[in-house]
Formats: C-alpha cells, sequence, structure tokens
C-alpha cells in the first residue's frame, strides 16, 4: 500500500501548537482530507486557479500554517467551517491529511458567520461577493445590518454601502469583480436605472479612463450618447422591454442585451467562458 501522504514536518512543529488556545489544542487534529465536505455557505464564489496553484506550491514547501475550521457530523464526515482557498490547496499539492480544530456543532448560521469573518479579516472576498454574504446572512437567518455590522466588526453605514452594490446589473457587478470598474464607479452607477446606460458607462471607463469623477458628471448630465453617434442621444427602452431582459437575465445568469430595429431586432446574450458557455446552451435546451 502506497505511504500517504501527510503534512511531513509535525503538526506542532507547523501550526505552533503554543500559542493555540487550550481547547483547540485539545480538539486539534489531522483528519484524511476526503472527509471533509465543502460549506455550502462559503461566501468566496470565486477562487483564482493561479492563486490556488501558488498556495499548493507554498504547502508542498511549509505545509499548511494555519488549521482549517470543521464540525463533525453524525455520519463521521466533517463540514468545512472555514479555510475553502487551504483545502482546494492541500487538494491540488496532493496532501491526503490535513490539521483541522473541530467544532463539536456548528449550524448553518454560524458556518457562514465564520466563513464572511475569516474572509472578510483576510481581505479575500472581493465588494460583490462580500455585500451577497451580507445579504445572505440577513434573508436566511434574520440578521439586521447592524448585526452583521458588530459580527464582522464593522460601522453599519460601511455594511449599508455594500449591500448597496447588490442592486447593480450583472454587467456591472461582473465589472467590478474583474477590476474594470472601481468601487467608486459602481456607486456612481447605482443612479442610473436603466441597465443598458450602465452598461454603457462601463465601456467608456474601460476605452477611455473615466474617473469617478468624470462618471459622476456624465450620470449627472442624463444624457448618453451613442460611440460614433455625435449628439444622438441612446434612448431607454420601453417598459415591456426592460421587463423582459431582466427575466431573462435573471433566468440565465448573464448580460441579455436587446438591440431593436424597428419591428425587428437583435438578442445578444454574454459568455464569460467555455464552461459559461455550456452552461447557457444546457440552460436554453431545457427550457
Amino acid at each position: 500500500m502506497a505511504q500517504r501522504k501527510a503534512l511531513g514536518r509535525g503538526l506542532s512543529a507547523l501550526l505552533g501548537t503554543s500559542e493555540l488556545e487550550p481547547a483547540q489544542q485539545e480538539q486539534l487534529r489531522e483528519i484524511d482530507i476526503d472527509r471533509i465536505i465543502p460549506n455550502a455557505h462559503q461566501p468566496r464564489k470565486h477562487f483564482d486557479e493561479e492563486k490556488i496553484n501558488e498556495l499548493a506550491a507554498s504547502i508542498k514547501e511549509k505545509g499548511i500554517l494555519h488549521p482549517l475550521i470543521v464540525a463533525k457530523r453524525a455520519d463521521g464526515q466533517f463540514d468545512l467551517v472555514s479555510g475553502e482557498r487551504r483545502l482546494r490547496g492541500a487538494k491540488t499539492a496532493g496532501l491526503t491529511d490535513v490539521p483541522v480544530i473541530i467544532r463539536e456543532e456548528a449550524g448553518p448560521s454560524e458556518m457562514l458567520e465564520l466563513a464572511i469573518i475569516e474572509n472578510v479579516q483576510r481581505e479575500d472576498l472581493d465588494p460583490v461577493e462580500e455585500g451577497a454574504a451580507y445579504q445572505e446572512l440577513m434573508d436566511k437567518f434574520g440578521y439586521t445590518q447592524e448585526q452583521v455590522a458588530q459580527k464582522v466588526g464593522k460601522d453599519r453605514a460601511t455594511i449599508a454601502n455594500i449591500l448597496r452594490l447588490q442592486k447593480l446589473s450583472i454587467k456591472a457587478k461582473q465589472a467590478l469583480q474583474a477590476g474594470k470598474i472601481t468601487v467608486g464607479h459602481a456607486r456612481a452607477l447605482l443612479v442610473v436605472p436603466e441597465i443598458e446606460k450602465q452598461i454603457y458607462f462601463i465601456d467608456r471607463i474601460a476605452e477611455e479612463g473615466w474617473s469617478v469623477r468624470e462618471l459622476e458628471m456624465r450620470v449627472a448630465a442624463k444624457r448618453v450618447l451613442k460611440p460614433g453617434k455625435k449628439g444622438r442621444e441612446l434612448k431607454a427602452l420601453p417598459p415591456k422591454y426592460v421587463a423582459l431582459l431582466d427575466t431573462m437575465r435573471r433566468r440565465l445568469g448573464t448580460q441579455v442585451r436587446l438591440v431593436p430595429s424597428g419591428e425587428k431586432g437583435k438578442i445578444i446574450i454574454e459568455y464569460y467562458s467555455e464552461s459559461d458557455l455550456d452552461r447557457l446552451y444546457q440552460s436554453l435546451i431545457r427550457a
């Protein structure tokens, strides 16, 4: 039987267990990585593959420096409470056993809460993921903005501002996550109700490097010009088309544009990777 690849340097040497609280030392163990089930309430939705590979290389060289936190299940498996990046990095590195701190009981709200706190403290969440996580705490577990603020150590106004970003269009959220626009740009776009105008502004920011101040001035002017059509204003779509597009965007989970031309027109559905295209295809053929 092949020898299992573990940490190789000794758990106490890697983790510095003398710095842990006595209760944590008692529950600090190494367990089979295949017994850990990822946290369904993980607030971080995007994991950069290149950074996971870098983490895996670090784990191979130095081991896992901070234990994962898990909760024991009745079936002998463990729910991951926090440490998904480390878990993914450990799997990529080929580890079969990982260091964990075991919590005997952790309900869904605690698992989400701990995952959010860890990610926020490490600044691992982008503003869209962070806002979605706060919204989940409020929707699923009845937290108020004040309670969320207390849990994560931020003031209520900061939580409120992050939550407001959830009102952005899919395109604007994707641009923010990709770093094409800043949080300042995103806040300026919140006062633009027409999604088509949001898209236009995002394209101009990317192509012409608009500052937040310039965007605010353009938004305040309430007049958007079509690219290459000097002096021609971009008209808002009729309400029935706006409602139709909103439904399509929610159903498909991506940006959908409508380009009318008299009685005819085009529907443009965006995709962002081959896997995203396959997802859209599967959604359309099942419809």
